[in-house]
């Protein structure tokens, strides 16, 4: 056993990263930080966006409660952005291109070129 503790004593950065980390939350057990301070910090370790955003809407009381609402906000931002293509059964843009869904621009041509019957036909007033 004192071996395999010091071969990896001698070989993994990892342990030593594990003892310092050890050493900085050991007096958190005996006095943890209140919720809103873990919130207060929480919340600025976060980036810019619409989760930090919606996360000082609601003012979460504990740390747990921001962690969800930051998730949901991220999940909800995140379907929000996500092309329609990548979508179960959606479109294709190139089927978009073919088959245009809004109003299509009008040639303006000459009103004597067109007759009144083509003008009654595409349901213009005559």
């Amino acid at each position: 056993m004192v071996q395999t503790f010091q071969g990896l004593k001698r070989s993994s950065p990892a342990l030593v990263a594990c003892q310092e980390m050890r050493e900085l939350t050991a007096p958190l057990v005996g006095n943890p930080l209140h919720e809103h301070i873990k919130v207060t910090v929480f919340m600025d370790g976060l980036r810019v966006g619409p989760a930090r955003t919606q996360l000082f809407r609601v003012q979460a009381s504990t740390l747990e409660e921001a962690i969800q609402v930051t998730v949901q906000e991220e999940y909800s931002h995140r379907q929000a952005r996500t092309p329609v293509s990548a979508w179960p059964g959606g479109s294709t843009p190139s089927a978009n291109r073919t088959a245009p869904s809004g109003p299509v621009p009008w040639n303006s041509g000459s009103p004597s070129s067109r007759t009144s019957a083509a003008t009654a036909a595409e349901g213009w007033p005559i």
